[in-house]
């Protein structure tokens, strides 16, 4: 077997686990979020290091959602390099990025109406993601959060 062999096996069944252990998850958080975007709402993409490249990949894409408000940190910004690492486990760091969100989230809301938006807050090595995503998601109370 060769490399590329092992790796498509290990793809899929990793794939395959997810979708047989989360499936079902996954399809109640598609759905929360499908039915915020036809009413009208937003979704609000969030994440630190390279987790932020979900937020970004959905972010302006031609032909993609005009509905997705990226919440990007510049200093969380895989291009801020290894720096990332020490200000992500900062504490008090989310914090401050969710204070600085707050107005541009009722922004947000007035323009686009009492839709309730949902939110969305990524962490692909599940390292560091307690203090950042909770604090983060605390800035949205009241909304759809879908924690990841």
């Amino acid at each position: 077997m060769t490399a590329l062999d092992r790796y498509f096996a290990s793809a899929t069944a990793t794939v395959t686990e997810v979708a047989t252990t989360q499936g079902e998850a996954l399809e109640a958080a598609a759905r929360l979020a499908a039915d915020s975007v036809a009413d009208g709402g937003m979704l609000h993409l969030f994440g630190a290091g390279h987790s932020q490249l979900v937020a970004l990949d959905a972010f302006l894409r031609a032909g993609g959602l005009a509905c997705v408000n990226p919440i990007v940190d510049p200093a969380l910004a895989p291009a801020a390099g290894p720096d990332v690492s020490r200000v992500e486990r900062t504490p008090g760091h989310a914090a401050a990025v969710a204070a600085a969100l707050a107005g541009r989230v009722a922004e947000l809301l007035r323009e686009r109406g009492a839709t309730p938006p949902v939110v969305v807050s990524q962490n692909l090595d599940g390292r560091d993601a307690t203090e950042r995503n909770q604090t983060l998601l605390r800035a949205y109370r009241g909304r759809t959060r879908l924690p990841l």
